[in-house]
């Protein structure tokens, strides 16, 4: 988060059990301190009712821990999901926290980090496809620059699998590539 502050760009960053202090100054923040907006969007689909009540804080870094002093965070996002299945009314609910260094300065900025909340979920998925089903996570190597390169050459083949309409499990295209050249000439060739 340093390095792309330093750098004048703008990011939006869960906040999750792996940075135990900031999440625990994070749930903090939600449960004792006023919120400069909130907004609510309920939504029904996938056979459950979820409700998302998202407030955002302006964030003060001094009173984070030193090693986040440079991060430049500004704003905490908080979303709490409320979520009821449909079929068993079976009830769950949680509190998920995000960073920025965006300043939320009035509701339309509020509502953009928001929008920004909900579309990280496309990021996570991709995460997930590439780091569990294509294996991205098993690559060593000691040169950033080539882990780079190699992540890139994953991005290129899942986009080209998904432009192709392919949809048949990815981790088993990739199986029917291994196994069948000329398939995976065909399945990622750009015509």
């Amino acid at each position: 988060m340093e390095s792309i502050d330093s750098k004048g760009g703008i990011y939006l960053a869960q906040v999750k059990n792996n940075q135990k202090l900031l999440l625990e100054e994070c749930i903090h923040m939600v449960q004792y301190s006023p919120f400069d907006y909130d907004f609510e969007q309920i939504e029904k689909a996938h056979g459950r009712i979820e409700i998302r009540r998202t407030a955002i804080y302006p964030l003060d870094v001094d009173y984070l821990d030193e090693r986040w002093r440079n991060s430049g965070i500004q704003t905490l996002i908080a979303v709490h999901r409320q979520r009821t299945r449909v079929k068993n009314s079976k009830f769950s609910q949680e509190v998920a926290c995000f960073v920025s260094n965006k300043i939320a300065s009035n509701e339309l900025i509020g509502l953009e980090l928001f929008a920004g909340v909900r579309n990280h979920w496309s990021v996570e998925s991709d995460n997930y496809v590439k780091d569990v089903t294509m294996g991205e996570d098993y690559i060593r190597c000691k040169y950033s620059h080539r882990i780079r390169a190699i992540a890139s050459v994953f991005n290129l083949a899942l986009n080209l699998i998904r432009k192709k309409n392919i949809t048949n499990n990815i981790r088993v295209v990739r199986e029917d590539f291994n196994f069948d050249r000329q398939k995976a000439k065909d399945g990622l060739s750009r015509s």
